[in-house]
């Protein structure tokens, strides 16, 4: 997966190599999945509002990937980090829970 901060937009987006079969959004995150429902990407815009990293330390991002798990109807979306700071490889793990709309 890559991890690309759009600091002009204001938007973090990790994507893997899963094709998009179907998107939603839930306020800010948008999150892609593929044919079986596995989450294949997601984009969060104003992204240190939810992960609590500086836009300067997002603009240092080399590396992003997520992992996601649903639970009674929660989403858990984990977001694993590397950046580089004064030539030291730095990561950083964030989780977002998110909850699902019931049919």
């Amino acid at each position: 997966m890559s991890g690309i901060y759009d600091s002009e937009l204001d938007v973090l987006s990790i994507n893997g190599r899963r094709k998009t079969y179907t998107t939603t959004q839930i306020g800010d995150i948008i999150i892609d999945f593929d044919r079986n429902l596995n989450v294949a990407g997601i984009e969060i815009m104003n992204p240190d509002k939810y992960l609590g990293i500086t836009k300067k330390l997002l603009k240092q991002m080399k590396y992003a990937r997520i992992s996601a798990h649903i639970r009674n109807n929660i989403l858990l979306i984990r977001i694993f980090m590397v950046f580089v700071i004064e030539n030291k490889k730095v990561e950083k793990e964030r989780s977002i829970l998110l909850p699902l709309a019931r049919n």
